[in-house]
């Protein structure tokens, strides 16, 4: 075939900003952008990304499409709509790459592509355009690790309050029970090439506006032995990163496992311009964190260490916790807000534990029918009830639920959505300091305060989440597929 020009295409996911936080660029798309421009720079490369409002309209002569698992039902109509028009389709990514362990589930699933990625993509992109130029797809590419030879220059525009992405590395060792990292990325750390990471940074800063950030992209900062010279070699060669950075991260890098603050982190991480790490606490109990979550590398006990660590060095502490349909109850919640609030933690996600394919989680209450932790089948539980509709996969919906379950899937719901519409408390106490911090030229300490006070304010509905879209966004059409 004639390969002119590729359609890369994110399908909208869920209700965009209103769930999910800030839109940052598409960084696969970008990554495969590049790759196609090394191999044929003749062949046009557009990133499609309807959570910023694109509209899909089929000019491409193949179309390359990506999801997470709650938006991929969305892609596969878009991919549908691509083949009705005679046009090849090759679907990847990680819930496309996570679903091939399910022969069952991939064979109805892969009916929507004419080639399937499994895997890190990039190692097959080569291979996809020559076998798409001499009209020879195959229905699978197997993908395997490969780390890239080139910085990822995001070429796509930055609006207002947008962030730019970052990748210090993949993979993650920690293994818990509902996480698809070490699946889709090992279960080792694979840190970049510094330079690489440092031009990334220089092009951000060209091409920022005064209220655009970074974000180091998920799973980053986690690995004690590349952090360092990471941030060590911002610092010497850029000063910091302009507009703040923010990441998700271990919270054995701020308190370790016997209570001691890392202020070596923190202070590089201060001097470089952070303003917000990200924790996944997941929850305040021991027993729900080994015994349900898998989670080895959290102690409850020194989140509030960890809170005032950040703190005095103007870092925000945004966090994570998931309510278990194997133990959460409304007393339960009602405690972990008071705690949480208590621990000074500024701003906290509440999500539903969500059995993601590809994780030991899914596997288990899939394959088996039961759910337990690691390998310990003593304690055993017999799963019900296990809903198989992606598009309830955002961690907002109940989607399985232990035999004996106190609750109709309804109700834990409920329990999300009152806990998140109840957390940050002390608005116009953080608003008056966020205020008050900015006057002072504290600009991290004042987004600290403003950020709590700004999701208070939307989790209770005074600002409504169809104006904040609007303002992150403008106007969004959801475009019909004819």
């Amino acid at each position: 075939m004639q390969l002119q020009q590729i359609d890369f295409v994110n399908p909208l996911h869920g209700e965009g900003y209103s769930k999910y936080g800030v839109y940052c660029q598409p960084y696969g798309g970008e990554i495969i952008r590049q790759l196609v421009r090394q191999i044929d720079p003749s062949i046009k490369f557009r990133i499609l990304d309807e959570t910023r409002g694109d509209k899909i309209d089929f000019e491409g002569d193949v179309m390359f499409g990506t999801a997470y698992t709650y938006p991929v039902k969305r892609l596969y109509r878009i991919a549908r709509a691509y083949r009705s028009r005679g046009k090849p389709v090759v679907l990847g990514g990680i819930h496309v790459s996570m679903i091939a362990g399910y022969p069952e589930l991939a064979a109805e699933e892969y009916k929507n592509a004419d080639a399937i990625v499994v895997g890190e993509g990039e190692s097959v992109v080569a291979d996809l355009i020559a076998d798409l130029k001499a009209g020879r797809l195959k229905p699978v590419y197997q993908g395997h690790p490969v780390e890239s030879d080139f910085p990822v220059l995001c070429e796509e525009p930055l609006r207002p309050g947008w962030q730019f992405p970052v990748q210090f590395l993949r993979g993650c060792p920690w293994g818990c029970e509902f996480c698809c990292v070490p699946g889709m990325f090992g279960s080792r750390y694979r840190q970049r090439p510094i330079e690489f990471i440092l031009q990334e940074i220089e092009h951000y800063h060209d091409v920022r506006g005064p209220t655009n950030t970074m974000v180091s992209l998920d799973d980053d900062l986690n690995d004690p032995k590349t952090v360092y010279p990471v941030l060590e070699a911002i610092r010497a060669n850029l000063g910091e990163v302009q507009g703040g950075w923010n990441s998700a991260t271990d919270m054995n890098l701020v308190v370790n496992f016997k209570g001691r603050v890392n202020h070596k982190f923190l202070r590089l991480a201060s001097d470089t311009n952070c303003y917000s790490l990200y924790f996944g606490f997941e929850n305040v109990h021991s027993r729900v964190l080994t015994g349900e979550l898998g989670v080895k590398k959290n102690t409850p006990k020194y989140y509030p260490k960890l809170a005032k660590a950040c703190h005095d060095y103007g870092i925000m502490a945004w966090g994570s916790t998931i309510l278990s349909p194997q133990s959460a109850t409304w007393e339960d919640v009602e405690f972990m807000v008071d705690w949480y609030n208590a621990a000074e933690i500024d701003v906290m996600g509440w999500s539903i534990l969500t059995p993601l394919p590809g994780t030991p989680l899914f596997d288990k209450m899939y394959r088996e029918g039961i759910v337990y932790s690691g390998d310990d089948r003593s304690q055993a539980t017999k799963v019900a009830w296990l809903d198989l509709d992606w598009s309830k996969y955002d961690v907002l919906h109940t989607v399985w639920l232990p035999e004996g379950a106190q609750y109709e899937p309804e109700e834990y719901e409920e329990m999300r959505e009152w806990a998140m519409h109840n957390y940050e408390t002390g608005l116009t106490k953080s608003a008056l300091l966020a205020a008050y911090n900015l006057i002072r030229g504290r600009t991290r300490w004042a987004m600290r305060h403003g950020v709590r006070a700004f999701m208070g304010l939307k989790h209770r509905g005074v600002l409504p989440e169809k104006l904040v879209e609007r303002a992150f966004f403008g106007k969004r059409v959801r475009h019909e597929l004819d």
